[in-house]
């Protein structure tokens, strides 16, 4: 199964095992522009949404079918969600990402000024644990900025990656920045950094149009600024988005 979101408010589930025309399996309509979706990594029928309403919407799919509907976009609307949304809050800040933690039971989200916030799962229901703010100290960035992607590299530790051209590799409990790689330019665009399998690598894409790499080089807990980077770039055109 694929999920994807995207700015008509649309989270589409696909089965990407069927053909192209059969593929589109259901529709899930939001509010306003969704911008990021996690399927959880331990319970293969749980996803949540992000949407620029405020509010995080958990689904559950286990009574869905694989097969194609009929087409069901704008039509379903209220069908959909009492059939397949298990749970909703409302955080009161604009959602620009967000990711469950390896085990499950977090949701991590970022948010369009450079918060992060942590819900915990306790019983069947998501409880506020805490957050915190992606920023630096000094200069325009002082105030924190959209925060673009999360990607964990354990349970302990996520790569953040925002809008002030800069990620950072910190601990997910209490915001410490383990480092901060630099090199790459990201001032706008919702650009998403991934980590390599292995855990070794950091990829970018830049609105320089370029692809960034970084050896990830933090085995402890020193703090650590990265400038040391690799670059290509891939084709021409202004910004690279996404890279994995």
């Amino acid at each position: 199964l694929l999920l994807s979101c995207s700015i008509d408010g649309f989270v589409i589930l696909w089965n990407v095992n069927l053909s192209e025309q059969k593929s589109k399996i259901e529709c899930f309509n939001h509010e306003k522009i969704v911008t990021c979706v996690s399927f959880s990594p331990t319970e293969k029928n749980i996803f949540i949404t992000g949407c620029l309403d405020k509010v995080i919407r958990i689904w559950d799919i286990k009574d869905i079918s694989l097969e194609k509907k009929e087409d069901n976009i704008k039509s379903n609307k209220y069908d959909v969600y009492e059939k397949y949304n298990k749970e909703y809050f409302n955080i009161e800040e604009k959602i620009t990402s967000l990711n469950f933690d390896p085990t499950g039971k977090e949701i991590i989200i970022g948010t369009h000024n450079g918060k992060i916030i942590k819900y915990e799962l306790k019983g069947n229901k998501y409880y506020y644990k805490g957050s915190f703010t992606c920023r630096n100290r000094l200069g325009k960035n002082s105030f924190g900025k959209k925060i673009t992607s999360i990607e964990f590299f354990n349970k302990n530790y996520a790569i953040i990656s925002s809008c002030d051209s800069r990620i950072r590799l910190l601990s997910i409990n209490d915001g410490k920045i383990i480092c901060k790689y630099k090199g790459y330019l990201n001032e706008n665009s919702m650009i998403k950094s991934c980590i390599d399998y292995n855990y070794d690598i950091i990829i970018s894409g830049s609105e320089d149009g370029f692809c960034y790499t970084w050896k990830i080089l933090a085995e402890d807990e020193k703090y650590l600024k990265n400038y040391n980077y690799e670059s290509f770039k891939p084709f021409e055109r202004d910004i690279v988005e996404c890279c994995i």
